[in-house]
């Protein structure tokens, strides 16, 4: 009687590697592509809830409560300083205060949305479009037709 032992010849070890290779190398891609996506996506829902929450709080506190609100009571949105580094933390209205949407906080963040918020209106505007993620958020229907006009607070129609 013969003991024939069971396993694995090395060719076999060797196209399986190889099949794990090829799928891997199609795989990371359309990973590093799915996370732009998700960073496209968030920037332009906070754009947009920024904007809503902004005017939603003008219409309900009204002008003189504006004036002198600060950016984190109106919105929970992570608005940002130019620099993309900290937390804007400035006051809403004034000579225009600008605050902005950006990929990432810190040395890598880039400054895709401006906001400059006024005592009457936010002019919403797409910056660094050389940015892939940035380009991305300023080729997008929604940001293009927000950033075509600008959202005025209040009006005449608001009732108090």
């Amino acid at each position: 009687m013969t003991n024939m032992r069971r396993g694995f010849t090395m060719i076999e070890l060797i196209f399986v590697i190889v099949i794990i290779g090829i799928l891997a190398a199609v795989a990371i891609p359309k990973l590093a592509a799915t996370r732009d996506d998700a960073k496209i996506s968030n920037i332009i829902a906070n754009t947009r809830t920024a904007l809503g929450d902004m005017t939603s709080y003008y219409t309900s506190q009204g002008a003189t409560a504006w004036t002198g609100a600060k950016v984190q009571d109106v919105t929970n949105v992570p608005l940002q300083t130019s620099s993309c580094t900290a937390d804007a933390t400035s006051t809403l209205s004034g000579s225009p205060a600008s605050h902005y949407l950006c990929t990432a906080v810190g040395t890598n963040g880039k400054t895709c949305i401006k906001l400059d918020v006024n005592a009457t209106d936010i002019n919403v505007s797409t910056a660094n479009t050389t940015d892939p993620i940035c380009g991305g958020v300023a080729s997008d229907p929604a940001i293009q037709a927000i950033v075509a006009g600008v959202t005025k607070l209040g009006g005449k129609s608001v009732v108090r």
